[in-house]
């Protein structure tokens, strides 16, 4: 098997307590408390939300272990508050600029890219060869997605998978580092 060119991250679920946050703003216990959750996003646009998240306790961790072995060929995939795009990813850029510092130093960036459908990003062409990239995200729907136009996946969740669990997948794909 050969190593993905390129491996996308997603934000909100993965490095990102996106739901976290919602409870707090919605004064409730977990967010599937919120009353109606049809209103989530009417709430969210025009707001600073995406800058305000709290990451999870292993973010840190889990974003040195994907610059380890994809010897830093990885970047930011993820999708942006629906109807709501460029405030909700202007935020996501100040949340991912104030990580990045926090994690690595005030030089280190990666890119950005911001999109309901990141299965467009499953596979790269290099010269007339085809390469399949990597999406780590929570949401199977993506995974599913993704894997059908030929990308490989990982689903992990920060507040339910375990790091072990995702280092093997990683070693799987890229050998031990």
């Amino acid at each position: 098997m050969k190593k993905p060119n390129m491996t996308y991250i997603d934000m909100d679920g993965v490095i990102a307590d996106f739901f976290k946050l919602l409870a707090l703003e919605w004064g409730v216990n977990h967010w599937k408390d919120i009353p109606k959750q049809e209103d989530v996003i009417e709430r969210l646009k025009g707001t600073d939300f995406f800058s305000r998240i709290p990451i999870f306790p292993n973010t840190i961790k889990f974003l040195h272990m994907i610059e380890r072995y994809t010897r830093g060929r990885w970047a930011i995939l993820s999708t942006p508050l629906k109807g709501d795009e460029d405030n909700s990813t202007e935020h996501k850029d100040i949340w991912l600029d104030n990580l990045f510092k926090y994690a690595f130093d005030k030089d280190f960036d990666k890119h950005r890219y911001y999109s309901a459908k990141k299965w467009k990003w499953a596979t790269s062409t290099w010269w007339e060869e085809t390469r399949q990239n990597l999406l780590i995200d929570d949401r199977p729907t993506n995974l599913e997605e993704f894997k059908e136009k030929g990308g490989l996946t990982i689903r992990y969740q920060a507040n339910e998978s375990k790091m072990n669990d995702l280092e093997n997948k990683l070693i799987h794909l890229f050998g031990k580092v």
